[in-house]
């Protein structure tokens, strides 16, 4: 039975092997809005996984450049280039996790070995977040919604931010905030650094 420490190194690098494995999917049957969104996701889960431990700083680099010039071929429409890459990345991405993943099982309880610490949803910079276009005005929610957002404020105070921010990615690429603003609105109160995001397309 894989040990605790493992299997959360294997949920790190497998969950960006699926994201990735997902943009390659919807490439090929041509869902573009869905393709650049399982592709942003899958580049927060590798700096999430770096942020983990389980990549090191060379690997996430070439990891998110890929998928970088990936999501590019994408929004110009290069959807065989996009596919050929993604295709051979999954494969990359999946074999880096099963060799990790068996390193560690051979290594045991060697206290020199990393704990790894079970990943979430993908996160982001805030301040980044907040420069995205928003489906209503923060402002806005701060004037219609006080009771409500000083309440929301006492609870993310306590427990955190548990669900992600939904952001949208269009065609052309461009990104809106379209749900969890209420959230937003108090992240940028507090002064939290990341928060929890999801991309999707539409």
């Amino acid at each position: 039975m894989i040990s605790d420490k493992c299997y959360d190194l294997a949920t790190a690098l497998f969950k960006s092997w699926l994201l990735i494995d997902a943009a390659k999917k919807y490439v090929t049957v041509e869902e573009r809005k869905d393709a650049l969104a399982a592709t942003y996701n899958a580049k927060s889960a590798v700096y999430d996984a770096g942020k983990e431990g389980a990549l090191t700083e060379s690997e996430i680099t070439a990891i998110t450049g890929d998928l970088e010039g990936i999501a590019n071929a994408i929004r110009d429409g290069l959807l065989p280039t996009a596919k050929s890459c993604l295709e051979g990345l999954s494969e990359q991405t999946f074999m880096h996790a099963l060799q990790e993943v068996v390193k560690c099982e051979c290594k045991g309880n060697n206290p020199g070995v990393t704990t790894i610490t079970k990943v979430g949803n993908p996160t982001a910079p805030t301040k980044e977040v907040l420069k995205l276009e928003k489906r209503i005005p923060l402002e806005l929610l701060w004037k219609d919604e006080p009771n409500y957002l000083a309440q929301l404020t006492e609870e993310i105070r306590e427990h955190g931010i548990t669900e992600p921010i939904t952001i949208r990615v269009r065609e052309d690429g461009s990104q809106i905030v379209w749900d969890g603003l209420h959230r937003l609105a108090v992240a940028q109160k507090l002064g939290i650094e990341q928060i929890p995001v999801i991309y999707t397309g539409g």
